[in-house]
């Protein structure tokens, strides 16, 4: 039986979610050392740059669920894609690699299509023509992401970010990579950032 046939067989968390949907909670810790680009070049050899940051906040009401449900992150992504790109002066055709926030499975999806890697409704064809894996048009979550990494936070996307960006990402370096873009889609928050060289 392939793994592929496995993961349907296991059971529904919350339909259509099914077990390996779903991250696990970790322990772990990462350290990232933010400064001035001036500092930043004298402290590291191989400095990492922020390029643009954007952010969304969806919420309503302090606890309201409800534009998340019904409108899946689309409108704050769309407004956090256009600060973030906009700001870095690049488009998602530009961008190397993504870290997408996956603590669970679907945020992949519907983050290729708010960010404008694919029309919306495209994702499916997006992943399965394009490619997001090893040698694909975007490489996404690398080191394996929340799902078959660690689930801390979005702290270890950060940390492959930063590695793509310096090349020392070992087997899974993507070539030449230039920019990578980390999306965070949770809590009614929409957040991005533009690693550069």
């Amino acid at each position: 039986m392939t793994s592929r046939k496995l993961i349907f067989k296991r059971r529904y968390v919350c339909e259509p979610l099914h077990l390996l949907d779903y991250c696990l909670i970790n322990d772990g810790g990462v350290a990232l050392i933010i400064s001035e680009s001036s500092i930043a070049k004298k402290i590291s050899p191989q400095p990492v740059f922020i390029e643009a940051l954007g952010r969304s906040d969806m919420n309503r009401g302090a606890t309201t669920l409800e534009p998340r449900l019904t409108e899946f992150y689309l409108p704050g992504q769309l407004a956090c894609a256009n600060q973030v790109f906009n700001a870095a002066g690049i488009g998602p055709n530009d961008i190397d690699v993504a870290q997408i926030y996956d603590s669970f499975s679907v945020h992949v999806p519907l983050a290729l299509e708010g960010y404008g890697y694919c029309a919306v409704g495209d994702a499916a064809k997006f992943m399965r023509e394009s490619g997001i894996g090893p040698g694909g048009q975007l490489p996404v979550n690398t080191s394996g992401g929340h799902l078959s990494d660690s689930y801390m936070q979005g702290w270890n996307h950060q940390l492959e970010a930063v590695k793509q960006i310096r090349g020392s990402a070992g087997r899974r370096q993507v070539a030449n990579c230039r920019y990578v873009h980390y999306s965070s889609d949770v809590s009614g928050k929409c957040s991005s950032i533009i690693y550069a060289r």
